[in-house]
């Protein structure tokens, strides 16, 4: 028991130490490269967000159409006011 608590904690120095020679960076100064990044990068760009678009355009259309449809509503309501 004794020596997983020793290992244990020599363990997290190590781990600690390392560390201490990180300094943050911006995301925009990020690249990613190699090939298992690149290729879900590309898939990305190529196929999810086009898909995304296309998928939520209709959405868009909905909502403008819901958006007219309460205008006129709003323009018949404040007609019968007066």
């Amino acid at each position: 028991m004794k020596k997983l608590l020793l290992a244990t904690v020599l363990l997290s120095f190590s781990f600690l130490s390392a560390q201490e020679g990180l300094t943050p960076v911006s995301f925009d100064k990020v690249t990613l490269t190699g090939n298992f990044w690149s290729d879900r990068m590309q898939i990305q760009k190529e196929v999810l967000i086009p898909v995304a678009f296309e998928r939520t355009q209709e959405a868009v259309n909905d909502l403008r159409l819901t958006g007219e449809f309460l205008k006129m509503i709003i323009r018949i309501m404040s007609y019968y006011k007066f």
